[in-house]
């Protein structure tokens, strides 16, 4: 089964050939790549990349990640992912007036970073009205919604480092969805996977200037999983230990205001008036944050723990939290209850794999040096929440 690379020069002069070609390769694999597609300057980032990384640790942390996203990324440890990045945020042309770069990134620079996120902008403009057009809507549908208004799109630099041992529990990249509306990744080495139409991991090729674009949640679920949000990775087994790896992620975010309502449904149907703004602020959580007292929303969870625990759940009897003791391999029912997952100040959560509505929800949550293993499954589809096509068995 050959990976999609598509040839878009003759974007403007055959449309309808073009775009068509987009939109089955993003129903059948999530995941294609562009060639002759116009961006220039890629070469130039990552010598800017790869000048950033070589400064000293303690300079680059002198100016750590905001939630803007503006700012170093690699000072603290992950189980997410073996690598070290460099984030440019902020709506429209703002990085100018960020005052969390550090100086080392003077006006030259940032004006570079921003006249190639501009032509990033324009590419992804493009390949969203392919999707329109192809779902009987107007050719500018997802303008409206794509203004670089908050959040805006994020161009990150990344570098996952050469080691000399391989990390037990840290990969290099765990498998993820995304979380936008689209992603352009601009690499150089090879080692990313993606899920196949038949499931099975397929690594994706390097093609010499071309963009490798996949869809983000939002776009699946805006679209009713017309298109399709596919699990990635990157393995040790297809990175050389000995060997940095250099790759740039431009992503895209819709405005914090769209609806990302199911255009498949019915304008008069009940369906979930979800925001992007609610998703965003879901996966912000469940990436970053430390899970507090909830109650869910689904009719039923199944939870499958490791052997370190750290779950606890509200006894209304007698008002207090009440430890669950784990024990593997079996499996703990949960109605819509309150729990949560205690922790000291420096407890992260990283999602591994996120579905919400009867598909696999995947956590590690490292607290301290203890990491935690979490799979959950909603019994019950919510109209709002996807991700991967993984089941559990």
């Amino acid at each position: 089964m050959d990976f999609p690379i598509i040839n878009i020069s003759r974007f403007d002069s055959d449309f309808v050939c073009v775009s068509k070609t987009i939109f089955k390769a993003s129903q059948e694999w999530g995941f294609f790549i562009v060639t002759d597609h116009g961006i220039e300057g890629a070469s130039g980032m990552f010598e800017l990349s790869r000048n950033f990384f070589n400064l000293p640790m303690e300079t680059k942390c002198e100016k750590v990640i905001n939630e803007d996203p503006v700012g170093y990324d690699g000072h603290r440890a992950t189980t997410f992912a073996a690598s070290e990045g460099m984030s440019f945020g902020l709506p429209g042309n703002q990085l100018t007036k960020s005052t969390n770069i550090h100086s080392w990134w003077d006006t030259a620079k940032i004006e570079e970073i921003e006249s190639f996120k501009s032509q990033c902008n324009s590419l992804t403009l493009k390949i969203l009205s392919c999707f329109a057009t192809h779902m009987d809507l107007p050719g500018g549908f997802f303008d409206a919604s794509h203004r670089q208004v908050l959040p805006g799109n994020t161009l990150k630099f990344i570098k996952y480092p050469k080691m000399t041992t391989k990390p037990d529990v840290i990969p290099r990249l765990s498998e993820h969805t995304d979380w936008g509306s689209l992603t352009l990744l601009f690499t150089e080495s090879p080692g990313l996977e993606v899920r196949d139409p038949n499931n099975q991991w397929h690594d994706v090729p390097v093609v010499p200037g071309g963009v490798i674009i996949n869809i983000g949640d939002a776009l699946s679920l805006w679209t009713g999983k017309q298109l399709k949000s596919t699990m990635h990775r990157i393995s040790w087994e297809k990175v050389p230990m000995h060997q940095d790896r250099y790759s740039m992620p431009y992503f895209v975010h819709p405005n914090f205001t769209a609806n990302l309502r199911s255009l498949s449904a019915p304008y008069d149907s009940d369906a979930t008036q979800l925001t992007y703004k609610d998703y965003f602020d879901v996966r912000l959580r469940l990436t970053y944050g430390r899970i507090g007292a909830h109650t869910n929303f689904d009719a039923i969870t199944i939870l499958l723990q490791d052997t370190t625990g750290g779950l606890q759940v509200w006894n209304n009897l007698t008002s207090t939290w009440v430890n669950v003791t784990p024990i593997p391999g079996a499996g703990a029912r949960r109605t819509p209850k309150r729990l949560q997952l205690p922790g000291p100040q420096q407890t992260r959560l990283q999602i591994r794999h996120h579905i919400l509505g009867g598909v696999a929800v995947r956590f590690a949550v490292m607290q301290a040096d203890i990491r935690v293993g979490v799979r959950v499954a909603a019994a019950q589809p919510v109209d709002g929440f996807l991700g991967c096509v993984e089941r559990l068995p």
